[in-house]
C-alpha cells in the first residue's frame, strides 16, 4: 500500500493491516500494488480510496480485496456436430469471442483465440455469462449458432475451463441444399399442377349437333 504521489508506503502484515506514518494533513489518495496481490485478487470496485488525515489523529481506511475470476479454454470446429472436442477436430486459431454478463449492460468483453484456439477472460466478478463464437477465420466453419453460459457463481476457485464449439459451414450448407431441394420439389409440384390445369382449360368441348329433321308426309 502507498500513498499517492509520494514515496510513502509499505506492506500489510499476515493480518492484512498496515500503518503508515508522517503523512501531510489534507485528502490523501491510498493505491494498492496489484502486482503485490495473490494472483486471481483484486480491490473491490467502486471503493474509495481517498482519505482526510488530520493532525493528531489515526485515520482508517478500508481497502477489501476480492477474488476475481478467470474464464479460459479453446475453440475448435464441431465436425460432427456432437458439441464435444474430440482429438481429430480443428483448434481454431484467430476465432474472435464475445463474452457478456447476462443481467448486465455493459459492453461485452473480446478475446481473440490464439495457438491451438487458446483463450482467456481475466478479471471477471462472480456472476453468469454468456460466451459465444463471433467469427472465425477458417473457411470451413462459421459463427456459433448459441451462447455457453458460464456461471461463475457455482465455482470455488473463480477458474473455469471451457471448449466453445464453432458451426462447420459444410453442415450450413447441407442444410441450405435440403432447403433448396424442398423449395425446387414444390416449385415443380405447383409448375405440374398448374400445367394439368391450363391443359385440362385448353380441351374444346365436344361438338354437338341438332338432329336433322326429316321432312314429307306420313309413311303409307
Amino acid at each position: 500500500v502507498r500513498i499517492k504521489n509520494t514515496h510513502l508506503g509499505l506492506r500489510s502484515d499476515g493480518a492484512g493491516y498496515f500503518t503508515i506514518q508522517n503523512i501531510k494533513q489534507g485528502l490523501q489518495e491510498l493505491q494498492i500494488d496489484g502486482r503485490s496481490l495473490p494472483l486471481g485478487y483484486a480491490l473491490a470496485e467502486g471503493i474509495s480510496t481517498k482519505a482526510t488525515i488530520r493532525e493528531g489523529y489515526i485515520t482508517d481506511v478500508p481497502m477489501p480485496i476480492v477474488q476475481r475470476g478467470q474464464i479460459r479454454g479453446f475453440a475448435f470446429v464441431d465436425s460432427n456436430g456432437d458439441g464435444k472436442y474430440e482429438t481429430n477436430e480443428t483448434r481454431l486459431e484467430g476465432a474472435r469471442l464475445e463474452l457478456r454478463e447476462i443481467r448486465g449492460e455493459g459492453k461485452a468483453q473480446v478475446a481473440w483465440a490464439t495457438s491451438f484456439g487458446q483463450f482467456a477472460f481475466d478479471d471477471l466478478s462472480g456472476t453468469k455469462y454468456e460466451l459465444i463464437i463471433k467469427s472465425t477465420n477458417n473457411v470451413e466453419s462459421g459463427p456459433g449458432e448459441k451462447p455457453v453460459v458460464i456461471d461463475m457463481t457455482d465455482s470455488d476457485d473463480m477458474m473455469i475451463k471451457v471448449a466453445i464449439a464453432a458451426k462447420p459451414k459444410n453442415t450450413a450448407r447441407q442444410a441450405k441444399l435440403v432447403e433448396d431441394k424442398s423449395d425446387t420439389v414444390e416449385k415443380d409440384s405447383f409448375s405440374a399442377g398448374e400445367r394439368r390445369v391450363t391443359q385440362e382449360a385448353e380441351i374444346p368441348p365436344p361438338d354437338i349437333r341438332e338432329p336433322e329433321r326429316l321432312t314429307g308426309g306420313p309413311a303409307p
